[in-house]
């Protein structure tokens, strides 16, 4: 199972970027994840690279690198 989420608010993360999402929302969004069954679980606004995957993954690949 393949997590995808955007930046977690950890102290692994202090200091870099501004809108960080909960570690336990992360976490919460992950269980729910698990427990559908999916593959990959995309979490928050990564949400919107799933669509991107498959309309231009070339450019997905570039957001994902930053």
């Amino acid at each position: 199972v393949e997590a995808i989420m955007p930046l977690v608010d950890t102290p692994m993360t202090a200091g870099r970027g501004g809108e960080k999402m909960s570690a336990a929302t992360a976490a919460a969004a992950i269980l729910d994840g698990l427990d559908s069954g999916a593959p990959q679980i995309f979490i928050g606004k990564a949400r919107a690279l799933r669509m991107m995957l498959r309309l231009a993954p070339s450019v997905a690949a570039r957001i994902m690198q930053r």
